[in-house]
């Protein structure tokens, strides 16, 4: 049988303060048990590194490297296979990290420059301009 979860699981998991922890944590552990399949998509695990890690949402959110090893360590495992991105995604979305601190809303910014560099897509760099109808 094959199994998948949205991030809501995944962070209920990791969540020791929420009142549904353990019921989560033990659906995540039951699910990635050989001999069934899990798969974790990249948007989920993405959605994970940027909610868990970041202040505003989490009473004690993780740091980064603590997040980016519960997705190591889901990964990891024999049956689960993360799927959509590619192998080169999370080796160059790991290294993006090197010196960095990626966190909340950041995440969706490493992930893109992570595709776009695992897939060989050079990054073009617009510069935002707020449009501001009341300048005062």
């Amino acid at each position: 049988m094959s199994f998948t979860v949205d991030a809501n699981v995944l962070l209920y998991a990791a969540d020791t303060g929420s009142q549904v922890h353990q019921q989560a944590r033990q659906a995540v552990e039951e699910a990635i048990e050989p001999p069934q399949l899990f798969y974790l998509f990249w948007p989920t695990a993405i959605a994970f590194l940027r909610i868990s890690t970041h202040p505003g949402i989490f009473a004690d959110p993780l740091s980064p490297g603590q997040a980016v090893a519960a997705i190591d360590r889901l990964i990891s495992r024999d049956g689960v296979i993360s799927s959509g991105e590619g192998k080169r995604f999370w080796r160059t979305y790991r290294a993006l990290g090197d010196g960095l601190i990626i966190r909340g809303n950041l995440v969706g910014d490493a992930h893109l420059v992570a595709r776009a560099t695992a897939a060989s897509v050079p990054i073009s760099v617009k510069v935002s301009v707020r449009l501001d109808p009341d300048p005062s």
